[in-house]
């Protein structure tokens, strides 16, 4: 019974860690905001609209290594970088979502 479920804590602990970095990703985002002057001292509110942002980005971005077959380790530095760059990110996988979608209609077009 132990072993059963120590085996299904690991087998979701690379998207808990992926969790973490993006929460990580998403405080050192607001602190970055704050070093640089655009938000005038530490706002909880911005904090947790730099966390939710991160965290979804960042779980996007676990999803997206997954799918590719990315190393754990490697995921999980892709998630931390993809997280703490927030909207950015979100913009970068925009464009290459866009490019993917565009290349599949044409083929398809071409195909009729």
């Amino acid at each position: 019974m132990e072993n059963k479920i120590f085996d299904e804590i690991i087998k979701y602990s690379p998207l808990v860690y992926a969790i973490i970095f993006s929460l990580w990703g998403g405080t050192a985002q607001t602190v970055r905001r704050v070093r640089q002057g655009e938000i005038p001292a530490f706002s909880l509110r911005e904090w947790i609209g730099d966390v939710v942002l991160s965290g979804f980005i960042g779980v996007v971005t676990y999803f997206f290594c997954k799918y590719v077959e990315m190393n754990e380790y490697l995921a999980i530095v892709c998630v931390s970088i993809s997280a703490h760059m927030g909207a950015r990110s979100i913009v970068i996988f925009e464009k290459f979502l866009t490019n993917k979608i565009e290349k599949y209609v044409d083929e398809y077009n071409k195909g009729k």
